[in-house]
């Protein structure tokens, strides 16, 4: 029984980490969250194509939570488009950008030994290991992608089984509901370096767009580290060789 009660207590706190992960990331907030009307009425102006409006209610958003991605997010993009807002100097402005001249090409290599892991960010992406809600977040300079990673920390070793596969697709499938729009697209096993890995992918609505989510579950002798990676479905296929190939540069215990 403390066994079940151990592996229950790990699948809550990974899942936990998913739901907080996508909601800090994308803007998703609770019913009660005081910034939720001002994102919503953003999305709204953006829709009719009120460019100057939306940014209002995204700023409104940000001051209430300066850290809320998905209005900082929408605040660049609304910058980059119209030049609104662009003499206040809060948020960086980036050149029009050309996906096709994106290079793929990953940064140095960041460790923290710490919680004994590597990884090679992209080449470019901001490194912030301060976010009380991850390990380490790498964020794209246009804010269109991210990646988190999670360790946490477990009693016994766990395995990734079909067991541990299917309660958490029971455990996902149950947080989302309290989310409109969003799904549990995939969850299955694969292969990561030489182990065997949980990945889950999740859609669900951001304003006027679709976001994904990709998350990897992947098992270490005391600990479970959770690696995902957000970025809008639209984008997909363009951020994924970039962001792939960093992760498949994590190692777990580096020299």
């Amino acid at each position: 029984m403390k066994h079940k009660s151990r592996k229950k207590w790990l699948l809550v706190m990974a899942v936990i980490f998913l739901v907080v992960m996508t909601a800090k990331s994308f803007g998703q907030e609770s019913k009660e969250s005081p910034v939720l009307p001002y994102l919503q009425n953003g999305d709204r102006f953006l829709e009719q194509g009120k460019f100057k409006e939306a940014l209002g209610e995204y700023q409104k958003a940000l001051s209430l939570d300066p850290n809320n991605q998905y209005a900082q997010f929408q605040v660049k993009q609304i910058q980059q488009k119209t030049g609104l807002g662009g003499d206040e100097g809060q948020y960086e402005m980036l050149p029009p950008r050309d996906y096709s001249k994106i290079s793929y090409e990953l940064g140095p290599v960041f460790k923290d030994p710490l919680n004994n892991f590597s990884i090679r960010p992209p080449k470019g992406w901001s490194v912030d290991n301060t976010d009380p809600n991850f390990t380490v977040k790498l964020t794209e300079p246009y804010a269109e992608s991210f990646i988190f990673i999670k360790v946490v920390p477990t009693p016994n070793p766990v395995l990734v089984n079909y067991q541990f596969r299917d309660q958490v697709e029971a455990l996902v499938k149950k947080l989302l509901e309290q989310i409109p729009g969003a799904a549990l697209r995939y969850c299955n096993f694969e292969k990561f370096h030489d182990d065997t890995v949980l990945r889950t992918d999740i859609i669900f609505k951001t304003g006027p767009n679709k976001s994904l989510v990709s998350t990897r579950y992947i098992s270490d002798i005391n600990r479970v580290v959770i690696v995902s990676w957000v970025c809008q479905e639209k984008l997909f296929y363009t951020f994924r060789p970039w962001v792939e190939s960093s992760i498949a540069s994590l190692n777990l215990n580096p020299r």
